[in-house]
């Protein structure tokens, strides 16, 4: 929970403040506030534009456990809004640097293989309709078809570049349940939503944990320690 309702901006002049004149204190609390607006966690948000400006305060503090979530947060955003950059309320332009700007347009096409791949691995219905399962499935034939329209409809998305690797995909396949009021186009028993979730939320999890390396930043912190310990 956020201790303080900054507003984004405050919160990001308070780290180039703190940076610049070297005031430890303040930047801790400063970061630990921009932790807070993009938390290592997985969740279901918009996408923001506040990411960009948040990217180049992670390079800026040298806080790279933060960039996985963070330039995952801006393949989200349409290529022409990274390009553009952010605007602060003063005028002035937050954009990525070339460097990152082309890590997110390699990254894009990488989210939408694995997003991809994730789709297929979740929607397969003959994992929910074996000879075992369908002892427990109350409407096979409806499942067995919202599974493979369901498929469908997701695979498509992710073609068209909606690459959202992280959504909550738990959630979704809770809204399908055959009870609900007004009634899913997509069908599901809670047999089947049970099953579905809790493989969604581990194809989920897993995805979060290779994120660095989808984003092509595996080796990044790594490297960025050892030439630290060059110079030093």
């Amino acid at each position: 929970m956020r201790r303080f309702n900054f507003e984004f901006d405050d919160v990001a002049n308070c780290i180039r403040f703190a940076h610049k004149y070297n005031i430890p204190d303040v930047l801790a609390d400063a970061l630990e506030e921009l932790k807070e607006s993009f938390p290592d966690t997985l969740r279901d948000n918009a996408p923001s534009m506040d990411a960009i400006v948040a990217v180049n305060l992670a390079r800026l503090t040298d806080t790279l456990a933060m960039l996985p979530m963070l330039l995952y947060e801006c393949c989200r955003l349409p290529g022409d809004t990274l390009v553009a950059g952010r605007m602060r309320p003063c005028g002035l332009i937050d954009h990525l640097s070339p460097g990152d700007l082309a890590l997110c347009f390699d990254a894009k096409g990488r989210l939408c293989a694995r997003t991809l791949t994730l789709i297929s691995k979740l929607f397969v219905s003959s994992n929910l309709l074996s000879d075992q399962f369908n002892l427990k499935c109350a409407t096979p034939k409806i499942c067995r078809a919202s599974v493979f329209s369901l498929r469908a409809k997701w695979t498509e998305q992710a073609l068209s570049g909606c690459s959202d690797l992280l959504r909550d995909w738990g959630r979704i396949i809770r809204n399908r349940n055959h009870k609900l009021s007004p009634k899913p186009s997509d069908p599901l028993c809670k047999s089947c939503i049970l099953t579905l979730r809790e493989k969604a939320d581990a194809l989920r999890a897993q995805a979060h944990l290779d994120l660095p390396a989808i984003l092509g930043l595996a080796r990044e912190p790594e490297a960025s320690l050892k030439e630290t310990e060059d110079t030093s």
